[in-house]
């Protein structure tokens, strides 16, 4: 819904804007006001506040007498609500139903009533229900918008605004001697489609029913259709698809019941005046290429060595096929047994024979065989002695095991590193998992054939020359990220200060350095509305961040320091990108995988316009084909990563995991263009 009243035609709409007892006529516009009716309290003569009353009525499209659909006003706030639409035809015959009420115990006084449009222009206040009493014989084409806002009884205290509805999705701008420059005023609205006659239509859609979507769409128009008693017959034919076989057909009509179901090529159709369009579902399975991904893993650095490939026959549903996957371990290797993994990550079951047969179907035409590998030898261990304050390594060594199989140990020693203690060490795995840790020397480290790499981290403290007093150290700022997009970054800071004591009876000073370690700590959550919808709609997002910042350690001679600040400054992260697995584009644009979320004040973020939108929402679209059903609802996710900001040349990176819930598509509602 626009800030407007009209989109198909150019007309000056009359507006009765009351407030106290005065009226004054205003004029629908784009311009900005500071004054607005939602934001002005209602007080009754006692001086309460009390509730504004709620404007809402029906379009009721009438055929012999008998209503045969309607459409129903919107009572909330939202401007960018599209107005609800009523498809009429020509000979119906079209009522209203009012559905205002007071919201305070008090009735309706005062009916705003206005329209627009091939029915003719019309505005007036009444005292009486004009909605009610209403109606309109269709004889002619075309599209007319319904407002209403209502005045409630109550009786308000003295110099107080009448007690007007404030709910609607139109928005316009009235003026009087308290609002010279305009306040905002509202209505809500139905739109009445009046169209010339019923055509006849079949809406064919061609279905993968195994992937639960429509990948061709086509029209039959069987004629025009002028009376509610007339019928018109007609059929269809179906025809194959390259790469589908047939399965079957069913016939829908418009609120989602299977009329009928077959397998006949020829497919007869009854369409009448009360029912003029029916979907013509026709089911085809896919043919599907089987194939199988070879992967040999080396478990002992958790890294991909090398992929395979083997491809198998086509089949069809539950027809299987088996494909043979020869192992062939990779130069430098041995294997030590398998998995089979589904393409959702699932495990279906492992084994060790070599060759071994992969059984595959139309339904899961894809697997991966994930093979374990370990080194034949060279088993080693890396040693690399730290500066434990700057953290950067001093130097590196690689000690080798003799060549053999089975379980081998290797005592590491120390060696001298000029103008470093040593502190002690961390023994740790490729992949970074802490084994032990310890002070002791030598270090006993045992490799195996599963584990033939591991790392000994040894910590060197820096040696101080003398009792002279140095120079107070610069402050530098270590900033170590978490590692892992988790919103965590950690690091560390030194200070220091001056210790006095006595030696041979003088007074001696030394530096006492302190090592202050730090963590900031990035959360963000997504709110996702709505989070289960029909695919073809959208949802918004809305992102909310905190930060809290603590003192973790503080390493030092003394207790001093216990109550520091971080020198580092904290920086607000300043993007949030959400990655979709889809894409959709229509006649305005493309709204592609990844958007930018716009900043909306701190620690806040927004979606931006979308530019797909007719009316520029803020919102994420579904692409019509997106799966899901009432019957068989699916989700989908995605993901929204948090950037920008941090300590230092780190910045923040936090994940968030989303999905939404498809449970169905826009052509199942009647106001999405399906009749």
């Amino acid at each position: 819904m626009k800030k407007r009243i009209l989109s198909i035609m150019t007309v000056i709409t009359a507006v009765i804007f009351l407030c106290g007892t005065l009226s004054v006529m205003a004029y629908p516009s784009n311009e900005k006001v500071n004054k607005d009716y939602r934001n002005m309290s209602i007080q009754n003569a006692a001086g309460t506040i009390i509730p504004k009353p709620t404007a809402q009525f029906s379009a009721n499209r009438v055929v012999n007498g008998a209503v045969a659909d309607i459409a129903v006003s919107y009572t909330g706030y939202d401007c960018n609500a599209e107005f609800p639409t009523l498809i009429c035809y020509v000979g119906d015959t079209l009522t209203f139903t009012d559905m205002s009420r007071g919201n305070n115990g008090d009735s309706i006084a005062e009916w705003d009533w206005q329209y627009f449009g091939a029915m003719g222009e019309h505005h007036n206040i009444y005292k009486t229900n004009i909605v009610n009493t209403q109606s309109f014989n269709l004889t002619e084409p075309g599209e007319t918008i319904f407002y209403l806002c209502v005045k409630s009884d109550v009786k308000v205290k003295n110099g107080c605004c009448d007690p007007w509805s404030e709910n609607g999705n139109h928005q316009t701008v009235g003026r009087n001697k308290w609002f010279p420059k305009g306040a905002y005023w509202y209505f809500t609205a139905v739109r009445v489609v009046v169209k010339p006659i019923r055509e006849a239509i079949v809406n064919v859609r061609y279905w993968d029913a195994q992937n639960n979507r429509i990948f061709h769409e086509g029209t039959v128009n069987a004629g025009q259709i002028f009376g509610d008693a007339d019928t018109v017959d007609t059929s269809v034919h179906i025809t194959d698809w390259d790469g589908y076989a047939y399965s079957g057909w069913n016939v829908q009509l418009p609120d989602g019941t299977i009329q009928y179901s077959g397998n006949e090529r020829d497919v007869g159709i009854t369409l009448a005046g009360w029912i003029p369009q029916k979907y013509l579902n026709v089911e085809f399975f896919p043919y599907m290429n089987t194939g199988v991904e070879i992967r040999y893993w080396d478990k002992a650095e958790n890294k991909l060595i090398s992929t395979e490939n083997l491809t198998g026959e086509t089949v069809l549903r539950e027809q299987e096929t088996i494909i043979t996957a020869n192992i062939n371990a990779p130069p430098g290797y041995k294997t030590d047994g398998w998995n089979v993994q589904l393409p959702d990550g699932t495990i279906q079951y492992e084994g060790t024979d070599n060759p071994t047969d992969i059984t595959m179907n139309g339904y899961i035409s894809k697997k991966i065989l994930n093979v374990k590998c370990y080194p034949i030898s060279d088993k080693k261990v890396t040693v690399n002695y730290i500066n434990s304050e700057t953290k950067k390594v001093i130097d590196t060594e690689i000690i080798r095991a003799d060549e053999g199989d089975g379980i081998q140990t290797i005592n590491v020693s120390f060696k001298n590193v000029p103008g470093y203690v040593i502190e002690d060490w961390t023994l740790e795995l490729p992949d970074g998992k802490k084994e032990r840790e310890g002070t002791e020397e030598p270090v006993e480290v045992i490799l195996t054939e599963r584990r033939p790499h591991k790392i000994l981290n040894i910590n060197c403290f820096p040696i101080d020359d003398g009792d002279d007093i140095p120079d107070t150290p610069s402050g530098e700022v270590v900033v170590k990220p978490s590692g892992t997009c988790n919103g965590i970054i950690e690091w560390t800071e030194t200070d220091s200060h001056q210790v006095r004591y006595r030696s041979n009876g003088k007074t001696r000073y030394r530096t006492c350095t302190h090592k202050f370690e730090y963590k900031t700590v990035l959360s963000a959550d997504a709110v996702i509305s709505p989070s289960t919808l029909k695919s073809g709609y959208g949802f918004e997002v809305e992102v909310k961040c905190s930060l809290s910042t603590r003192l973790v350690s503080n390493k030092g001679c003394s207790s001093w320091g216990g109550g520091r600040s971080p020198s580092s400054t904290v920086e607000n992260p300043t993007k949030a990108t959400i990655y979709l697995p889809w894409e959709m584009s229509n006649r305005l644009g493309t709204q592609g995988k990844t958007i930018s979320m716009e900043a909306d004040g701190r620690l806040k973020f927004r979606l931006p316009k979308s530019p797909v939108s007719e009316i520029g929402a803020r919102k994420i679209y579904t692409p019509v084909t997106l799966p899901g059903t009432k019957e068989e609802p699916k989700s989908h996710s995605f993901e929204i990563y948090i950037n920008g900001g941090g300590v230092g040349n780190t910045e923040f990176c936090q994940k968030i995991d989303k999905s939404i819930t498809v449970n169905g598509d826009m052509y199942e509602d009647d106001f999405s263009g399906a009749d």
